[in-house]
């Protein structure tokens, strides 16, 4: 398992769109993935849950991959949060 933290920097925080986006990018990869905030944690390859953590600009959230390929999910995830 791997894991990094990363600040929200997208002004709206993982809206709709975003929250899409991360969870398409999650979707390729076998490995699961889990978005924590605070003491949530949510799977990162469902829209509805990413929503349901309610991400705002400046929130910290932890992201965590378990997998074969962890190693490459966790990069492709932290780059799509951080170009958001």
């Amino acid at each position: 398992m791997v894991n990094e933290n990363v600040i929200i920097t997208n002004e709206m925080g993982l809206h709709l769109r975003p929250a899409g986006e991360f969870a398409k990018t999650a979707a390729k990869y076998e490995c699961g993935v889990l978005i924590r905030k605070g003491t949530k944690s949510v799977d990162g390859k469902k829209v509805v849950s990413i929503l349901s953590a309610n991400i705002k600009k400046g929130d910290k959230i932890r992201i965590f991959c378990d997998g074969d390929d962890e190693d490459e999910a966790l990069e492709a995830l932290l780059k799509t949060v951080k170009n958001m």
